[in-house]
């Protein structure tokens, strides 16, 4: 059995054409509008070690508190063979100064 879990980013259902059948998506914010949601922290996630096949990490490392402990807790929970797909602002761009400015 294949799974796959977005962390954040709620507004975009990245997941909807996977073709892995267990889809979640995760968020330390109440969703109950969600279909196969998860309220938990980016640092201490709530799943077996070697348990994911897919983790996408939408904007979690530059707005997570602890990244280091996020990306620890991705490598725990990755499969082998699994995937996992970051993305983040681009740092000379407009978005980018004012995430650098604020922390």
């Amino acid at each position: 059995v294949f799974n796959a879990l977005q962390l954040g980013f709620l507004e975009m259902d990245l997941l909807k054409n996977s073709r892995i059948p267990n889809r979640y998506k995760s968020s330390e914010f109440d969703a109950p509008a969600l279909e196969n949601h998860l309220r938990c922290y980016d640092d201490f996630l709530p799943f077996a070690e070697m348990s994911l096949d897919l983790l996408i990490l939408p904007h979690r490392l530059e707005f997570s508190e602890r990244p280091h402990q996020t990306l620890r807790e991705a490598e725990r929970v990755m499969m082998p063979e699994g995937h996992l797909l970051i993305s983040g602002f681009n740092p000379i761009s407009t978005w980018g100064m004012v995430a650098g400015l604020s922390k």
